[in-house]
C-alpha cells in the first residue's frame, strides 16, 4: 500500500534564508506570479517533478502523487521506506528538511489487479454506515453524511483512468485493475486521533500501521451484496426463511442502493412513529438478505476480501 496524493506546507522559518530561491527550483516553463484579491499578496506558482507548489510570503504549499514524483506513474506501488526517500529527495531539491513540513491532507490505497471486470466488484458495494454512497461512470465514493466531508472512501477502475490519460499499464497488471483508497483531506489530527503529521510521520511505522488500519477497517464495515446459494430451493424451509429468500433475491436485483432510498423515502414521509423504528427496519432488512441458511459470500468479494487482508497483512 502506498500515500499517493499528498499535501504539505513548509514554513518559511524550515527554509530559512534560502527561501528566496525557491521558485528558481522550479521548471521555469511552468512558473507563474498570482496576485492574491483576498490577501493581497502575490504567490508564485510552478512544478516540480510533477508536484504543483505555491510559494507565498509564509511558506510554500507542496501538492500531489508520492507514486508519480518518485516512479513517474501511481500504478506501482511504493512502501513506508520510500515515502521516506521522497521526502528525503524533495529536501534535497528544495534545500530545506521536508520532514518538518505539516501534512495538510493524504490519500492511502492500492491496486489490485482483479480476475474480471472491475465494475463487477463495485457492483457488490453496499451501505456503509454514516456515509453516503454516491455512483459514478466506473467507480464508488462514500463521503460523510453532514456538513464536513474530510474523509472519501473511493473506488474506481484504475486502469480504465490511466488508459483514458494515455498512460500505458506496465506489463504484468493485467486489464482489471481496482483502486481502493481512503482521502483525508484535513484535521488529520482529529480523524486519526493524532497530534500534528508532519514529513517524518508519513513513515514513522506506528502512524503507518494506524493509516493502514482504518483503509482495511473502512473496508471492512461496507455492507457486501450476498450471492443466492445455489441448492437453497431443493431444501426444506421455514415461511419465514422463504421470506427472506424472496427479499435477498429482490434487493439483489437492484443497484445496490434500493434499501437506502426506500429507507430515506419513509423518513421523508415520516412513514415510522420513531427515529430508532428505520434503524431497527434497517437491520431487519440486512438480516433478512445476510441469512446464511439462503445466502453466501460472493465469489468476487471472497477475492476481494482476501486482497485486502494481504495488503494489510505487510503494513
Amino acid at each position: 500500500m502506498m500515500y499517493d496524493k499528498v499535501k504539505l506546507y513548509v514554513d518559511r522559518g524550515i527554509v530559512g534564508d534560502s527561501f528566496s530561491a525557491i521558485p528558481g527550483y522550479l521548471d521555469p516553463t511552468t512558473v507563474k506570479s498570482v496576485y492574491d484579491y483576498h490577501t493581497g499578496q502575490e504567490r508564485i506558482t510552478g512544478n516540480l517533478d510533477g508536484l504543483r507548489l505555491s510559494v507565498n510570503v509564509g511558506g510554500v504549499y507542496i501538492e500531489g502523487s508520492f507514486a508519480k514524483f518518485f516512479y513517474g506513474d501511481n500504478l506501482h506501488t511504493h512502501t513506508r521506506a520510500t515515502t521516506e526517500e521522497v521526502i528525503q529527495k524533495l529536501s534535497d531539491l528544495l534545500h530545506a528538511d521536508i520532514s518538518e513540513a505539516r501534512v495538510m491532507s493524504l490519500e492511502f490505497g492500492t491496486n489490485f489487479p482483479m480476475r474480471y471486470e472491475v465494475v463487477r466488484y463495485l457492483s457488490l458495494l453496499g451501505n456503509l454506515n454514516h456515509m453516503q454512497q454516491s455512483n459514478f461512470a466506473g467507480s464508488i465514493y462514500y463521503t460523510p453524511k453532514g456538513k464536513e466531508s474530510y474523509q472519501r472512501i473511493c473506488f474506481y477502475d484504475k486502469g480504465a483512468e490511466a488508459t483514458g490519460k494515455g498512460v500505458v499499464l506496465p506489463a504484468g497488471l493485467g486489464d482489471n485493475l481496482l483502486r481502493y483508497e481512503i482521502r483525508l483531506n484535513g484535521r488529520l489530527n482529529r480523524q486519526l486521533k493524532c497530534g500534528q503529521v508532519y514529513g517524518s510521520t508519513l513513515y514513522d511505522e506506528a502512524f503507518y500501521k494506524q493509516v493502514g488500519g482504518m483503509w482495511r477497517s473502512r473496508y471492512f464495515s461496507i455492507e457486501k451484496k450476498r450471492q443466492i446459494k445455489n441448492d437453497v430451493m431443493n431444501k426444506k424451509m421455514t415461511v419465514g426463511e422463504a421470506f427472506n429468500l424472496l427479499m435477498a433475491q429482490l434487493i439483489g436485483q437492484g443497484d445496490g442502493r434500493v434499501v437506502e432510498t426506500f429507507i430515506n423515502d419513509l423518513k421523508a414521509n415520516k412513514a415510522l412513529s420513531h427515529p430508532k423504528d428505520y434503524t431497527a427496519l434497517k437491520k431487519k432488512i440486512r438480516e433478512a438478505c445476510s441469512s446464511i441458511k439462503t445466502t453466501e459470500t460472493d465469489e468476487l468479494i471472497k477475492e476481494l476480501d482476501d486482497d485486502i487482508k494481504s495488503a494489510g497483512a505487510y503494513l
